[in-house]
């Protein structure tokens, strides 16, 4: 028991025992893409009829010993370094962490705050014309054009190094962009807080003005492109559109 209690399942097991849910109970531990290969099998089981309604989640906690490891290795930056990360020119990303859930079903209902369009990842990316193609080519299986896109939710860490293809990417699309880490930090399911506020955001019909320090923010929020990497390593991208 006590082994048990201390694995990634706990969480998932103990809602399903709180929720009395029977039914399938999956985790995904692959560091930054563990969050979005949960999303790609609830919507496989959606598609497939399996599932009516899915709870998908994504949560990460900073123990004292994972800091520890992390600053060891350079991965993070220390306290007198810390900068907005869309001004960050010191090695390390900006840690945080957090937990966010949702319910997703094929249905649309009153509750419903946004609509997934669709999902993409890379476990690596050589370089920022690789990625814009991705990005391209991902809006072209989805029939949009990169104007149909009225925001970017760009994953910049706050490593300059790290963020040096993402923030290439970001000047060659030309769109407005929002830093949704300046909010939550950089940790290994920070894109499943990116989803939550890119539906809050279509939602709402509003931005947080910290995220968007040198553009003027949209008149209208329809579709929002989340781009996501973590250490320039893994990276992702969700589509959200209006529900």
């Amino acid at each position: 028991t006590s082994f048990v209690l201390s694995t990634h399942n706990t969480v998932a097991g103990q809602i399903a025992l709180m929720l009395n849910c029977k039914g399938s109970n999956y985790n995904y531990v692959q560091q930054s893409l563990s969050f979005e290969y949960a999303l790609l099998d609830a919507m496989l089981l959606l598609k497939e009829k399996d599932a009516e309604n899915v709870l998908i989640g994504g949560l990460d906690e900073i123990s004292p010993s994972m800091f520890e490891l992390f600053y060891r290795a350079g991965y993070i930056k220390s306290p007198e370094h810390l900068q907005p990360i869309y001004e960050a020119n010191t090695p390390g990303y900006v840690l945080g962490e957090g937990a966010v859930f949702f319910t997703i079903s094929q249905a649309k209902t009153e509750t419903s705050t946004g609509s997934i369009l669709g999902l993409k990842c890379s476990q690596s990316v050589s370089n920022a014309d690789v990625l814009l193609n991705e990005i391209e080519s991902f809006l072209t299986e989805h029939s949009l054009f990169k104007t149909d896109i009225d925001l970017v939710l760009s994953g910049n860490c706050g490593d300059p190094e790290a963020d040096e293809k993402i923030n290439a990417v970001n000047e060659a699309l030309n769109l407005p962009v929002g830093y949704f880490k300046v909010l939550c930090g950089e940790y290994f399911t920070a894109s499943a807080f990116a989803v939550w506020l890119a539906a809050k955001i279509i939602q709402k019909q509003s931005i947080p003005e910290v995220i968007m320090p040198k553009q003027n923010a949209p008149v209208e929020i329809n579709n929002t492109l989340i781009i996501n990497h973590y250490r320039d390593k893994q990276y992702s991208l969700v589509l959200v559109s209006n529900a």
